[in-house]
């Protein structure tokens, strides 16, 4: 059986306009930007004026589900599973208080399936920045089994996804366990307290940037290529090995497009993406937004000089140029003073580092695992198969 949300929600409401405050003048203000990675860390959550009236209208309670009604976000969802006894929400959200017809997280694990998305797709109004209001809300429709059963689902759900938040945890773990050893073996690369000797960058290493071949000759530069291309929405992960788009040897030899040899750095100098880091596991070309940087080898380890720029970029970022989206230069890159500490003691980072990008490894792949499982039992769970 299919139901509106209406018919199982208690209220369905917009959020409070007020200015958020970073003094504890009253209750917390949840706003979309809070709304990170599926979770909410409270303590960085501001507060908010506002009367007692209005505190009880957008008091938020265990249990409720807020939306992000506009923009990039649009129909992204939360479930408060924990709050402050004083808590608001923003007027970018809509809460949604079920009745006690439906399990709440029965409902908000439904707000993350296919079926959901493809409603909410159909219902955003809007050009540029889609949005949807509480009537559309009320109106998606949601497969309701008895309570009983919507318990049951949750629970199996629910430790689905403990399962992979396990895991993900224990990888920020190691990220920070790098972190930390880095810092304990050489120290601060931007205030030096171990007096290293410092070099400019550009003194013992390569750097360069690529090119974008012209959308126009697609069929020539882009169809069927087979080298990788890397842009600057690419740097997620540490290790780069794949690309979503290829070039062809035609723009090789036709572009400014260059090859960048496997186990340079790179990095992302604008926009968006702008102080990302990789290390190509591959030899690939990149686009103009990504600089890439290539150590000698006899005179600097390419593991500490990742670790050691990943350590300056918010350094970098603040000495770039650019209001909202600031840029860094290949100049700016190239005049970092770096410490470098003695080879052998750089080689002896790397070597930890290598051994912990293998756990990692391990650890993404039964990740991966894990969110295939979960995908499945999602999927079963609501075509009623579980």
């Amino acid at each position: 059986m299919r139901v509106a949300l209406g018919s199982i929600s208690e209220s369905v409401d917009y959020g409070l306009t007020a200015s958020a405050c970073h003094e504890p003048v009253g209750p917390k203000f949840l706003r979309i930007t809070d709304l990170q990675n599926g979770s909410v860390e409270w303590n960085s959550v501001p507060w908010c004026k506002a009367n007692e009236k209005k505190r009880q209208s957008a008091k938020l309670n265990i249990g409720d589900i807020v939306f992000a009604r506009t923009g990039a976000t649009t129909g992204k969802s939360f479930l408060i599973r924990e709050c402050p006894e004083e808590a608001v929400f923003a007027s970018y959200l809509i809460r949604v208080r079920l009745s006690n017809k439906a399990d709440p997280r029965y409902i908000a694990h439904f707000f993350q399936t296919s079926d959901y998305w493809n409603q909410i797709t159909q219902n955003a109004r809007g050009a540029a920045q889609p949005g949807v209001n509480a009537t559309k809300l009320k109106s998606l429709k949601i497969p309701l089994p008895s309570l009983v059963e919507q318990n049951r689902i949750a629970d199996i759900l629910d430790e689905a996804d403990a399962l992979r938040t396990k895991r993900r945890g224990a990888l920020a773990q190691l990220d920070t366990l790098l972190k930390s050893t880095f810092i304990e073996m050489f120290g601060d690369p931007v205030t030096n307290p171990m007096g290293w000797e410092t070099y400019l960058l550009e003194n013992f290493c390569k750097t360069g940037t690529g090119g974008t071949p012209s959308r126009k000759k697609a069929s020539r530069y882009y169809e069927n290529g087979t080298i990788p291309w890397v842009k600057s929405g690419n740097l997620r992960e540490n290790i780069i090995t794949s690309t979503d788009e290829h070039i062809t040897e035609h723009a090789l030899k036709e572009t400014g497009v260059n090859l960048v040899p496997k186990n340079s750095i790179l990095l992302a100098l604008y926009g968006a993406t702008v102080g990302r880091l990789g290390v190509l596991g591959i030899e690939a070309t990149t686009n103009q937004a990504v600089c890439h940087i290539i150590p000698d080898p006899k005179k600097a380890e390419k593991l500490y000089i990742f670790h050691t720029l990943a350590n300056q970029v918010p350094y970098l970022v603040g000495r770039g140029v650019g209001g909202a989206q600031p840029n860094i230069s290949q100049g700016i890159v190239r005049s970092l003073k770096i410490p470098l500490p003695p080879l052998d003691l750089q080689n002896r980072f790397a070597a930890i580092v290598e051994t912990v990008e293998e756990q990692k490894a391990r650890m993404r792949s039964h990740l991966a695992e894990l969110d295939a499982l979960f995908a499945s039992l999602q999927h079963r769970a609501f075509n009623g198969e579980l």
